[in-house]
């Protein structure tokens, strides 16, 4: 796999509990769990969204990860997302060996 660099967190307040990510994501209709990867530690997510209007915030919309897609459960991702040993998400580039699903790129 090709690491296409870390995906969160991308400054401090990116790193939040829980219970403070769940009232803002529902005060943004939801909107903000798109943009949410679990944290190293229990307890905490990464939220890459602006705290006002829960789209993705200024630096996360300047990094190509922001753009990167998911497939669905019938293929076969060619990009997965991984903690490095420091707890940072990381995307990573390339294809599991599986023939039974469709690759999507």
């Amino acid at each position: 796999f090709l690491d296409m660099g870390v995906y969160a967190p991308l400054c401090p307040e990116d790193k939040k509990e829980e219970p403070v990510f769940f009232v803002k994501n529902f005060i943004h209709s939801y909107v903000c769990e798109e943009w949410t990867f679990d944290a190293d530690v229990k307890g905490e997510v990464f939220d890459i969204t602006d705290d006002f209007t829960g789209d993705a915030h200024d630096v996360a919309r300047s990094h190509i990860h922001a753009y990167v897609n998911e497939c669905g459960s019938d293929e076969v991702p060619s990009v997965r997302a991984e903690h490095d040993p420091c707890g940072h998400v990381h995307y990573l580039l390339g294809i599991a060996d599986n023939p039974k699903k469709s690759l999507v790129l």
